[in-house]
């Protein structure tokens, strides 16, 4: 492996705790309560094996994380749940929307990510797209909490490249 393998190597272990080092950053350049920027986990189910409201297990981004994009390798806790439906909680990137609100968006761990600072790595995203005519309102700075069939699928956004996505999921508000 080249040197410059191996600082990619380095820099892909590190950029979760770098991305939200600068969120942090931005928060308290912003004036945002250090709460909001959380990395949020729903109530009663961090590891997914407890369920959360409507019967699915919630799943905490460092779950989420336990995924290699470069090898496709996850987590045991993760692999139990590709492919089922989860609960996962976030904050809304809009990619498109109609009438109705946000019919697609990234689903990120804090707020403005993408925004106002550089986008989390693939494992830290996941693509939403909501049944048509359902879509939801905008909330910058609101969390909100998504269920839907997770699929563990790399897709391409202007943001960068997304891990996850879910389709047909619903919206509701995060409560923590």
């Amino acid at each position: 492996m080249t040197a410059t393998g191996s600082r990619r190597g380095a820099w892909r272990r590190w950029r979760p705790v770098a991305t939200a080092a600068v969120a942090a950053a931005l928060a308290a350049a912003l004036s945002i309560r250090p709460a909001d920027v959380r990395t949020l986990s729903p109530r009663g189910a961090g590891d997914g094996d407890g369920a959360v409201g409507g019967g699915a297990p919630g799943l905490a981004w460092d779950v989420l994380a336990s995924l290699d994009v470069g090898t496709g390798r996850m987590g045991a806790v993760l692999a139990r749940h590709a492919g089922t439906p989860v609960r996962v909680p976030g904050y809304i990137v809009p990619l498109a929307h109609d009438a109705a609100g946000v019919t697609e968006f990234l689903l990120v761990p804090f707020v403005g990510a993408c925004v106002h600072v550089p986008p989390p790595p693939a494992n830290q995203m996941v693509h939403v797209r909501l049944r048509p005519g359902r879509g939801v309102a905008m909330r910058w700075w609101e969390p909100v909490s998504v269920t839907g069939v997770l699929r563990v699928e790399r897709t391409s956004s202007p943001f960068g490249a997304v891990g996850f996505s879910m389709v047909g999921a619903s919206v509701a508000g995060f409560e923590t």
